[in-house]
């Protein structure tokens, strides 16, 4: 399965990031065991402009893996107690284009998520001195210093998941074009000030003030939540060619040419109820689904079974229990059963 394929990359990774951690304060090039092959032909389905790319860049490629993998990560994290939870029935591909619906809402969360990951971790990794060819960016505060590599991160982001090129684009393409840069603007605005005092015996009399991000996704992750329920419905405009209508920009329902706003998630499609299975989407339907009977929330039984109720599955566990010391130097405890009961989905 495709996604099994990640978790060595990531290792490499990690295993990479430790090792330039102990060594000097620039990391200058791979070390001899960095092998571009081995890191670029762990993904079957990369382009071959990107595998391209990561034949030069290894260690730049396997910053944006890690990204891609944190990024999905927080999609499951965000929907877990959703009908929809970020998990499909098809085998993982390496950028989750198939965990959702393609061109609804989970679509667009989705491709926001994982380009927004693959920025964040890239920025990072720069921040860190774990990858080399950084430039500091720009900060909009004053007195500003280094804004972790933002600049870098979000460019490398959109380098490496770039879509299609030519006047001939599909519908779904649009939407995942504007929805992966929605997911980079919001690496953007998830940064947040930090500023160092100066003064003669610790006065601040000076300050000097730059953006950071958080080394936790999971910032990014809520303010792509708060944008996925605000989803703006879009059509595309279409122009003639030779080969047809050729649809060239997502444009407001109902207007003649008004685009949405780049930092809104879109979608051209409703959203399936997800409640039964729909096996040619990937869609698993939410039978056998944990649910919270006392919810009235998304994990409640009644939103999540959508009508079909719940069973109740009484277990036993035991757990050490009436713990007592004696001395010296003893713990004896008892051993005691809990009942416990699970409400999953009929």
């Amino acid at each position: 399965m495709m996604f099994s394929f990640i978790i060595p990359f990531i290792a490499l990774y990690g295993g990479l990031e430790a090792k330039s951690n102990m060594s000097d304060m620039f990391v200058t090039r791979p070390p001899p065991t960095f092998s571009a092959k081995i890191v670029c032909n762990i993904f079957t389905d990369f382009t071959a402009e990107q595998r391209k790319f990561c034949m030069k860049h290894p260690r730049l490629t396997s910053a944006i893996a890690k990204g891609i993998e944190t990024g999905l990560r927080e999609c499951e994290n965000q929907f877990q107690h959703h009908r929809w939870n970020c998990i499909s029935t098809y085998e993982i591909a390496s950028f989750g284009q198939n965990r959702s619906v393609q061109g609804t809402k989970e679509g667009a969360f989705v491709n926001a998520i994982v380009a927004a990951g693959a920025a964040h971790s890239v920025a990072l990794a720069c921040a860190r001195n774990n990858i080399t060819g950084c430039i500091c960016a720009t900060s909009n505060w004053e007195n500003g210093g280094c804004s972790n590599n933002i600049a870098h991160g979000i460019e490398t982001s959109e380098r490496f998941l770039q879509g299609s090129r030519g006047a001939k684009r599909k519908r779904y393409e649009l939407q995942i074009m504007h929805n992966r840069e929605a997911g980079r603007q919001a690496v953007r605005k998830s940064l947040v000030p930090h500023c160092n005092c100066h003064g003669v015996s610790g006065a601040c009399t000076s300050k000097t003030c730059w953006e950071i991000l958080s080394s936790s996704f999971e910032r990014v992750g809520r303010f792509l939540k708060a944008r996925y329920e605000t989803a703006t419905l879009v059509e595309p405009s279409y122009t003639d060619t030779r080969e047809g209508k050729t649809p060239i920009v997502l444009i407001l329902p109902g207007t003649v040419f008004v685009k949405p706003r780049k930092e809104k998630l879109v979608y051209l499609d409703k959203s399936p109820t997800y409640c039964d299975p729909i096996p040619n989407k990937g869609v698993a339907g939410t039978r056998a689904r944990l649910c919270d009977h006392l919810s009235k929330d998304t994990d409640g039984c009644d939103a999540l079974c959508c009508g079909r109720g719940y069973n109740k599955i009484v277990f036993t566990t035991t757990k050490r229990c009436r713990c007592r010391f004696f001395w010296c130097c003893e713990v004896k405890c008892a051993t005691c059963k809990i009942e416990r009961e699970q409400t999953v989905c009929k």
